[in-house]
């Protein structure tokens, strides 16, 4: 994800709080949006996907890699040892059965019987604990518990926070626009680690090659 559209990224959603302000008269609205406490129903491409849906995807896992890309999702992966992944994927569809959701090739897919889009919102459950990953989100906070190799971890996320913990990883990239980046008993050979108006907080955490940037944030090391 860009710089430039990091920054648009960041101004759309400062006038979206405040219209959402002068709406609800309420501070706590846009924390909810963000929590994922109000995605009933979202736009995708001009169309409505209002109906909610559930699968479960447990299988063995060969790939080295794990692709995700979505406008709106909330991900927390935990790393195991077992070459499988057992994951829940929540999404929003256009209408009933019409939804189909699949991992194929290292990258988690979508499609309809309809042709219409299909919007992941939420993603949980366990992976191999030695899987790289490559995460673009538009809206959404991440989570990773416990994992463990040689691998590299990308993740992009416009607003929302990202949070490690417990990794032992040979390269982390994060990126976000609105949203704090945390490291809890992580140990992470290089780490490249850029917010627009965030915090990077460090919580007993070991990271090698550094290369830090915040746009209003700070960095904190505890």
């Amino acid at each position: 994800m860009s710089k430039i559209y990091r920054i648009f990224a960041i101004a759309l959603i400062l006038l979206n709080t405040i219209f959402l302000y002068s709406c609800k008269g309420s501070a706590g609205y846009f924390k909810d949006v963000v929590d994922n406490k109000t995605l009933n129903s979202v736009l995708v491409d001009g169309i409505p996907l209002e109906h909610k849906g559930e699968i479960g995807i447990n299988d063995n896992y060969s790939s080295s890699r794990l692709e995700i890309s979505q406008g709106t999702m909330f991900a927390e992966l935990n790393g195991s040892p077992e070459a499988k992944v057992n994951l829940k994927v929540e999404y929003l569809e256009f209408q009933p059965g019409d939804a189909s959701i699949t991992l194929e090739d290292g990258e988690l897919k979508t499609s309809s019987k309809s042709g219409n889009p299909v919007a992941i919102t939420r993603i949980s459950g366990s992976i191999p604990e030695k899987l790289g990953l490559n995460l673009e989100i538009g809206t959404g906070s991440v989570k990773l518990n416990n994992l463990k190799g040689n691998q590299i971890v990308n993740i992009d996320t416009g607003t929302g926070s990202i949070i490690l913990n417990g990794c032992s990883l040979d390269k982390l990239s994060a990126n976000s626009g609105t949203g704090n980046v945390s490291l809890s008993a992580c140990k992470i050979n290089s780490a490249e680690i850029d917010t627009g108006t965030g915090d990077i907080i460090l919580q007993n955490s070991q990271v090698g090659k550094r290369e830090f940037n915040t746009g209003t944030g700070k960095v904190i090391d505890k």
